[in-house]
């Protein structure tokens, strides 16, 4: 009844207004800054009409539909619902597969959601909870409860059947798998519990994929804030884009526990097969914890930018980021709107590849040494690497290093190393296969217990040297320091400086205007090295 006098006063206004032509002055609201907001200077009256939908567990699907007498199935008012509408869900267990087979429109999208205050569970049982068939475009799914024991419990398109846009999935609670061939989605503030999910297929939590449908189907997608966990599924994946997806945005989200006897990959940009390639993903502000394989890892991915994530490795796990350019074996391919990112020669390979891939203030850490071979970031053949401002923890090390290059030159050229504040325990703080892939190794705070060589050279960084002997070798190593960092107490997880640590007012401007807690930087004379200002007590 409230909605239906709102449209009615609505509808006054509107005849009002076009009596006496009024000047309308629009008010801007100040969006958060990773939204841009599309301006359209030209406003349309459209008819505006009201027509909720209700379904209830004791509803019959002869009735209306209303809220005094409401359906019986989801499916029924989804099949009916027109862009606008809403279908409110009451509280209740529906064990029901739910298919999407017609869209919303621009501006009238089609919400699927629970009643105020209620609870409403879908439950597909063995087969997917939710799922659209065809091009669907402009739904909201919000506040619900999706459980299925299927692959995955909710999926928008799929191989080379259907590409869906403009898709909102919102405050759900989901268990189970969420997959979708699409763009310009948005899924946003859903806990996804892998608890019990067996899929040995790799899936787990958000995953997506080009289909089969080239670079045009999934791209401009939005994974934030959501908490993903406790997939332990063979091979898991916490987020998993995989192909030629580009242009992604997977910002300030929680995975924790991706563990498993596979790889376990807390976040796997995946473009590694033959024609692949991925372009402009941007993995910022997640907090990732406890993956049996690596935190984030980057396959094939070209002007990808690693900002502002925290790492930590409590449990185990090999490395915390892995930037790996595939050869023919397993290929590569060429994408961007003029064939600009990766296989440009047509060679179906990406190795040794410029990416221009730039990994700037993380914090990576781990109780314990990284698996030997790897490190805190590990570069597998990637060229054109930007390694800037981190701080790379280990308490111990076997055979790896806080950054380590396990490629020779010519497949890790052109390296770019500033402002990192690297401590691994009794190993070297840098690795490579040879010191000549670093274009640029400067400014950097370096530190292991009880020796004093912290360079290492060769497979197992096993050849070591001190700073001073690095200068003298490379005439690298510029304003760089070997000293303890001071930490306030690694030993519990806290990074941040102490306020006699060498590594302050030591550093580079990056181009951050905050550190890694939102502190304006500098706050003194100068940048610290790492990823926190010190912050005086």
């Amino acid at each position: 009844m409230v909605e239906r006098l709102k449209v009615a006063f609505l509808a006054i206004a509107l005849f009002l207004g076009a009596c006496v032509n009024p000047t309308i002055t629009p008010i801007v609201t100040a969006l958060p800054p990773t939204v841009t907001p599309t301006i359209n200077p030209t406003v349309t009256a459209l008819p505006i009409i009201l027509s909720d939908h209700f379904v209830s567990p004791t509803g019959d699907d002869n009735n209306p539909g209303t809220e005094a007498l409401p359906w019986r199935t989801i499916q029924k008012a989804v099949n009916l619902a027109q862009p606008s509408e809403t279908i409110f869900v009451r509280g209740g267990t529906y064990y029901e597969s739910i298919q999407i087979l017609q869209s919303g429109k621009n501006g009238l999208p089609i919400t699927l959601t629970s009643y105020p205050g209620e609870i409403a569970e879908i439950n597909g049982d063995g087969n997917l909870a939710l799922y659209s068939s065809g091009p669907v475009s402009y739904w909201i799914i919000e506040n619900l409860t999706l459980r299925s024991s299927n692959t995955h419990t909710v999926r928008f398109g799929w191989f080379h059947e259907a590409v869906t846009s403009y898709l909102t999935l919102r405050n759900n609670y989901i268990f189970g798998a969420v997959f979708t061939v699409g763009n310009h989605q948005l899924f946003e503030n859903n806990e996804i519990n892998g608890s019990g999910y067996t899929d040995s297929g790799g899936y787990g939590g958000i995953n997506d994929s080009h289909g089969g449908f080239g670079d045009d189907a999934t791209h401009h997608n939005v994974y934030r804030n959501n908490y993903i966990h406790d997939f332990t599924n063979y091979n898991a994946r916490g987020i998993w884009t995989q192909g030629r997806t580009h242009d992604n945005l997977i910002e300030g989200n929680r995975i924790e526990n991706i563990w498993t006897t596979g790889l376990g990959q807390c976040l796997d940009l995946d473009a590694g097969k033959s024609g692949l390639v991925q372009w402009r993903q941007i993995v910022r502000n997640n907090r990732i914890k406890d993956c049996s394989y690596a935190g984030i890892q980057l396959e094939n991915v070209f002007e990808g930018l690693v900002e502002n994530n925290i790492i930590r490795a409590e449990k185990g796990g090999s490395a915390g980021v892995i930037v790996i350019n595939y050869s023919p074996t397993i290929g590569c391919g060429v994408g961007g709107e003029n064939n600009q990112y990766g296989d440009t020669n047509g060679d179906n390979s990406c190795l040794g590849d410029l990416t221009n891939t730039v990994i700037r203030q993380n914090l990576i850490t781990k109780n314990g040494a990284w698996d030997w071979g790897y490190g805190g970031v590990l570069n597998w053949g990637a060229g054109g690497l930007k390694i800037l401002g981190n701080t790379i923890y280990a308490s111990d090390s076997a055979g790896n290093a806080a950054i380590n290059f396990q490629a020779p030159t010519a497949e890790t050229s052109q390296a770019i190393i500033q402002n990192n504040i690297l401590e691994n325990g009794n190993g070297p703080a840098i690795c490579a296969h040879s010191f000549d892939s670093f274009a640029l190794d400067q400014h950097n705070l370096m530190f292991k217990t009880n020796f004093d060589t912290i360079y290492g050279l060769g497979t197992g960084c096993t050849e070591t040297y001190s700073l001073a002997d690095y200068q003298r070798a490379t005439g690298q190593g510029v304003n760089s320091i070997q000293a303890d960092p001071q930490f306030e107490n690694p030993a519990s997880g806290d990074f941040h400086l102490l306020s006699t640590s060498p590594a302050i007012d030591q550093g580079l401007s990056l181009g951050l205007a905050t550190d890694l807690d939102g502190m304006p930087r500098p706050l003194g004379a100068g940048w610290e090295m790492g990823v926190y200002e010190y912050q005086p007590k």
